[in-house]
This record gives C-alpha cells, structure tokens and sequence, in this order.
C-alpha cells in the first residue's frame, strides 16, 4: 500500500545561492542584512501558511522568495509540497526535481517526487542504459557538484600532506607511510574529479522540461498545422533538443520525439 505524502515542510533558511548577492553583503551589510531578514520573515509566514493548509499564501511567499534572487532545496522542496497540496501536479514535480538539483540527498524530495510522478497520466517506459552508464548516473545522483567541489578540495590538500610527508618524513615508516596513504588519496582524488566533472556537465546540458500544461499536443514539425506526432499531459519530463521560434524540439525518455510550445512546459535549470 502506497504511503501518503510526506506531510512536513522543511523549516530550514533558504539559503542564498547567488554569489552577486554575497558580494552585496560585504559591500552594503545593512542593506544586505535588511533584504535577509525579509525573506526570512517571508519563509517563516509561508510555511505558517503551510500549516494552516492556506497553501495558495504559502506558494505566494515561497515565489516571492525567489523573486528577490534566493533559492535553495528546503524552499523548492517546500514550494512542492504546497503545489501538490492544490493540485498543480507539473508545478510540484518541477519544484522537487529541482529541490533534488541542490541536494540529491535529499530523501524527502526524492519520496515526494516519486509518489507525484506516480500520479501522471504518461507511465513512459525509458530507453534501457548501458550498465556502466546507470552505475554513473546513480553515483552522480548521490552528490550536488557544491558537494563534489568540496570533496576535491579536502582530498587535495591531503595529498599534498601525505606528499610531504614521504619527502621530508624523519622515518623510513613515515615516508612509506605516506607513500601508501598518498596512493589512496590519489586514486580517490582521480574518482573524485571524474565525478565532479561528470556533474557539471550534467548541469551544463541540463535541458530537462516539466510539462505544465493539461494535455499538449506533440507535432512532427514547429507548426501549428503540422500532424499530431502522441499526445502528453502535464508532469511528463521531456528533453529538450532543439528550438525554432516558440517552438522546441523534444525527446521522450522513450524515444520518442517530436515539436510542441515553450510555453507549455518550464525548464528544471533555471539558469538554462
């Protein structure tokens, strides 16, 4: 029997994800420090909202909130949550998806997503994958590239410790010592970088589309006249492949492709 969904909202601080804006905290505190205190008080009276299940106030003053240029997983996570409370299945996926962006570990969103994607009308079979490319995909899927970045950074340093201690050990044991711990770092170090790599990539050509609309209608070529290619409704994933005009090119997890209007589906990359 299918659990309900997760009820709790994430009471975290969205958390400013803009470096322009970090810039403005040094170069103008009390006016940063002003713009932070109202989109704090602007989470705390959406997640109020949330309690009181005034869940069209809430996605008010979670949007509000990215307007003013903050995002983070607890507010997208949130934001989900409360388009689902109303109904809004596209919105709420396209909210989790990206909730996932900024913390793949983020169990709460990843339940949530899966019993919402549970409710859409399209059940797509995807392509199989390669083996090798599924093992890829399910480790990039367990880090954020912040994450990532992180890990890169300790390791090196202690690659550089161990470096040193082979050179300049007082010991024959030191020395060997470092060798052998320096071989672990290292190749860890190797595994690192090719994941993080391999993640911003990820984020780079992230064309990934939730669709918004009720029912659209897929054509065989950027016109309106065009032969209808299948039908989607809203809270599939497409791929975006190509654009003319109004018109984007899209690809199926199946496979199958075909043209439909931008304005009828919402990227997961924002910055895209």
């Amino acid at each position: 029997m299918q659990k309900r969904l997760v009820k709790k909202i994430s009471k975290r601080f969205a958390v400013i994800n803009l470096g322009f804006v970090l810039l403005l905290g040094v170069l103008f505190p009390s006016e940063f420090s002003a713009q932070n205190a109202y989109v704090d008080s602007l989470m705390k009276a959406g997640n109020a909202a949330y309690t009181a299940k005034n869940f069209e106030k809430a996605i008010d003053n979670y949007e509000k909130i990215l307007d003013e240029g903050y995002e983070s997983d607890a507010l997208y996570y949130n934001l989900g949550n409360s388009y689902y409370k109303i109904g809004a299945l596209g919105k709420a996926i396209l909210n989790y998806e990206r909730a996932l962006k900024l913390n793949p570990s983020d169990e709460d969103a990843r339940y949530n997503l899966k019993i919402a994607n549970a409710r859409i009308i399209d059940k797509i079979n995807p392509v199989p994958k390669f083996f090798l490319t599924e093992w890829k995909d399910a480790l990039l899927d367990l880090f954020s590239v912040q994450t990532l970045a992180l890990i890169v950074a300790v390791l090196f340093a202690l690659l550089l410790l161990t470096i040193f201690l082979f050179r300049y050990g007082k010991t024959p044991s030191v020395r060997k010592s470092g060798f052998v711990f320096g071989s672990i770092i290292f190749a860890a170090l190797a595994l690192a970088l090719f994941l993080y790599y391999g993640k911003a990539q990820e984020i780079r050509n992230d064309k990934y589309g939730i669709i918004l609309a009720k029912e659209v209608t897929v054509r065989t070529s950027p016109d309106e006249n065009a032969k209808a290619a299948f039908i989607i409704h809203e809270g599939t994933k497409i791929l975006v492949e190509d654009k003319v005009g109004d018109w984007v090119n899209i690809k199926l997890a199946d496979g199958k492709k075909g043209w439909l209007k931008k304005e009828t589906f919402e990227l997961i990359n924002k910055n895209y």
